[in-house]
């Protein structure tokens, strides 16, 4: 049984900030409370949650917000329940106390308890449709509560008892979720439509991976690969999977919001998840990437929404939030500190027939991976990919050793040849040129059983 306890809570005001209209990353809330990884965003609200002690000496805990369109900082609500696990939704909250889920309407100063006598944790709201996670001691599922109408039930129909249920990401009516199979080592991201009640199968994930976000049409999720993690994007409409960077290290949390994709990058071998990594923006639509983030002492958790970025910097004695404002088409990122000198683009002209060639196939959805180490007197490289059948389509991502990621496909150089070229130069002047560079082909549509390639670079 599911109970629901209506509260009137007091907001307290706080001090008005100026707003952000700067494309470099500036500090919006700032103070030594421990933050976790309790911050969310959307719109034009960053929301999180602040740790620290009563003056019984027990730990309490508050949840503020900052308002990006009036820069205004404010405390929402205090009161003694715990609170993880936030998620946010125009003007309403949700957070787990790890046994319940609370539910709080700003605009209607009302605080619901979601009660059930299961374990219920990491909840996600979009409108009226609140999704957690719910635990007994034989299974995790799924549990959504309709805001409008009052009702509660299963979020996924059709759930085997010997299957859990895990990790719930939400956008309009499509629930994305990790399926389990208990006894097997089978775990799979799925995508079910609320409406609907059709499931898809998006991917087989290994036995380590990072929690989905969704937004629209788009998914994405880390797996781990070779020791390896790397940021995945699926496209409900295509029914297509690509490896959004290219790049060998640890690439974590991923976000999305329209066409930005954001991420931590924790060093090559995972040297920096002590002391944070580099945040990350990529945008799917130019297909390229940068680091936005300034140095800081431990960057974590971004969240992006609209033309915004957040994430949060741990220090000794200080826990902050950091908001970067994206920059318009045509606008350069000056946001890390090993910025990029390279300039790429698509190049329509066939490669000499003597440059040496890479031979493979592909099957759709795998991705395939070549690296190279340019000469120091180089000022430019070339990229050629080309495949047999017209109706494949293969994509072709470059990372550079500065963390510069581009990717192009056959509609990029105008010219539909069942070919891929790129070049990037500027060698000469950039950052660490004598390193390793990193290519990924991979396979967004095949028509058969295996689309046969091969790639070249000079």
């Amino acid at each position: 049984m599911v109970c629901a306890i209506c509260l009137v809570i007091l907001i307290v005001a706080a001090y008005p900030c100026a707003a952000i209209k700067t494309p470099e990353p500036v500090v919006i809330a700032k103070s030594d409370s421990a933050k976790f990884n309790s911050i969310a965003f959307d719109n034009d609200t960053v929301a999180w949650i602040e740790y620290g002690p009563n003056a019984d000496n027990t730990t309490g805990s508050s949840l503020h917000k900052f308002d990006i369109s009036t820069g205004r900082q404010e405390t929402v609500i205090v009161d003694p329940s715990g609170k993880f696990s936030l998620d946010l939704s125009g003007s309403r909250y949700v957070w787990s106390d790890q046994r319940a889920i609370f539910l709080y309407d700003e605009d209607e100063h009302v605080l619901k308890f979601l009660y059930s006598n299961n374990k219920q944790d990491n909840p996600v709201i979009d409108g009226d449709r609140v999704v957690w996670e719910e635990k007994t001691a034989d299974q995790s599922f799924l549990r959504m509560y309709d805001i409008s109408t009052g009702d509660y039930g299963d979020a996924v129909k059709g759930v085997g008892k010997d299957t859990d249920c895990l990790l719930p990401a939400i956008s309009g009516d499509r629930l994305v979720y990790i399926s389990m199979e208990q006894g097997s080592s089978a775990i799979y991201l799925m995508l079910y439509n609320m409406t609907t009640g059709e499931k898809t199968n998006v991917a087989r994930l290994p036995s380590t991976y990072q929690p989905p976000a969704i937004d629209g049409n788009l998914i994405v999720w880390a797996e781990s690969y070779d020791e390896y993690y790397s940021v995945y994007m699926y496209d409900i409409e295509k029914q297509m999977t690509s490896v959004i960077s290219p790049m060998t290290g640890y690439q974590m949390y991923p976000d999305i919001s329209g066409d930005c994709v954001v991420w931590v990058y924790y060093g090559q071998k995972g040297e920096d998840l002590e002391n944070g990594g580099s945040i990350y923006l990529y945008d799917s639509k130019a297909g390229n990437a940068s680091v936005i983030s300034q140095e800081g002492e431990r960057l974590d958790f971004p969240r992006v929404s609209g033309d915004y970025v957040v994430w949060t910097d741990r220090g000794e004695n200080s826990n902050d939030i950091y908001l970067f404002g994206i920059p318009e088409e045509g606008q350069a990122i000056s946001g890390g500190t090993q910025n990029s000198s390279f300039l790429s683009n698509p190049t329509p002209f066939p490669t000499p027939d003597t440059k040496i060639r890479f031979y493979s196939s592909i099957k759709e959805g795998e991705v395939q991976w070549y690296s190279l180490t340019p000469s120091e007197n180089e000022s430019q490289i070339s990229f050629e990919l080309r495949w047999n059948d017209p109706d494949d389509e293969l994509s072709l991502s470059v990372a550079g050793p500065d963390g510069s990621i581009w990717c192009f496909s056959d509609e990029d150089d105008h010219n539909d040849d069942s070919c891929v070229r790129m070049t990037i130069s500027g060698l000469s002047t950039a950052y660490s040129i004598k390193k390793k560079w990193t290519i990924a082909v991979s396979g967004e549509s095949v028509s058969e059983d295996k689309a046969y390639y091969d790639v070249c670079w000079y």
